[in-house]
């Protein structure tokens, strides 16, 4: 390529330099002055006479035809590739401004899923506590039942010893108070007597506070069992009613999960059909304006590799 080159810069001054010899002649001879001479009419003349001389040329006007088919074809280029990026980054926006819709209304609704959730927990929590007071109630309630039962069962009871123990003294103190009463006695022996009536009575309260003291002991032993049987009832019932109670919030909470990923599935599938839309939408849009640049750029480059093409042969046919 460089040999050809120099070739055609030789061929050129060499031209010149005949034209100038030429030039010089006419001159000389009387011919033409050097005012009447264009020195661009000998070259052409020159340029007719010497085949060389034309293709250099028309070489040099095809290499000026290419550098400005280049410098077209690059702004061509230009154009259709910066005409392609704001078309993608148009097509980002929107795509992602479909997105962001999208991310936005499963944000909501996940919002609303934890707040029905929140709801239902309460919900089930006040639920839990008042089931669980009308439990202690009724309970409490049972319990006092039992106590009073018990109670009237050793009211009962002690009455009847009482009732006993007033059959056993009753005979032996009406005996000493009818001898009281019916008898001459003497002070010591009345004394005696009233001494005798006096211990028997108080053998029998004696007998009786025994018996009510044995009594409230056995009271208290019986309350707290019965206690003690209404506390491990109501303790295992408790935490049957919690456990019912976390499930009920686990079957809640589980089903909200899946609602939330169907949801986000179905949002997915929208998302995607969608965003398939615009993009064609917009890709239509620009689609004749992008095919017209495209050819554009396709015939020049075409052009541009003829006149490459073109040149290489001439470029062939000075160095021949």
């Amino acid at each position: 390529m460089l040999k050809g080159i120099f070739r055609i810069l030789t061929v050129v001054a060499v031209i010149l330099g005949i034209a100038g010899l030429g030039l010089f002649y006419l001159v000389s001879s009387g011919t033409a002055s050097p005012e009447n001479v264009n020195i661009r009419t000998v070259l052409d003349n020159y340029l007719t006479d010497n085949p060389d001389g034309q293709l250099s040329e028309e070489i040099s006007l095809k290499r000026e035809n290419l550098r400005n088919q280049l410098a077209r074809l690059r702004n061509q280029e230009k154009i259709l590739n910066n005409k392609k990026a704001a078309l993608e980054l148009i097509v980002e926006e929107e795509l992602a401004e479909i997105r962001g819709k999208y991310e936005e209304e499963i944000l909501d609704f996940k919002k609303e899923l934890e707040v029905s959730f929140e709801n239902f927990r309460e919900e089930k929590r006040q639920e839990y506590q008042e089931k669980i007071l009308v439990k202690k109630e009724s309970y409490e309630q049972r319990l006092d039942e039992l106590i009073e039962g018990y109670k009237d069962k050793k009211r009962q009871e002690l009455a009847d010893y009482q009732q006993q123990l007033l059959d056993n003294y009753h005979k032996e103190t009406l005996n000493y108070r009818l001898k009281l009463l019916a008898l001459e006695l003497s002070e010591e022996e009345e004394s005696a007597y009233k001494d005798k009536i006096t211990g028997l009575e108080q053998s029998q309260e004696e007998a009786v506070k025994a018996k009510e003291d044995q009594m409230n002991e056995s009271l208290q032993e019986e309350t707290s069992r019965l206690r003690q049987e209404f506390d491990e009832d109501f303790l295992e019932l408790q935490e049957k009613m919690e456990q019912e109670m976390r499930q009920e919030i686990n079957s809640k909470l589980l089903s909200n999960e899946q609602a939330l990923e169907g949801f986000i599935a179905e949002q997915e599938v929208l998302l995607n059909e969608e965003m398939v839309q615009r993009r064609r939408e917009l890709s239509e849009r620009s689609k004749e304006e992008i095919v017209l640049l495209e050819n554009l750029v396709r015939e020049i480059r075409n052009d541009y590799l003829t006149l490459q093409s073109q040149i290489a042969k001439l470029e062939k046919e000075v160095i021949k």
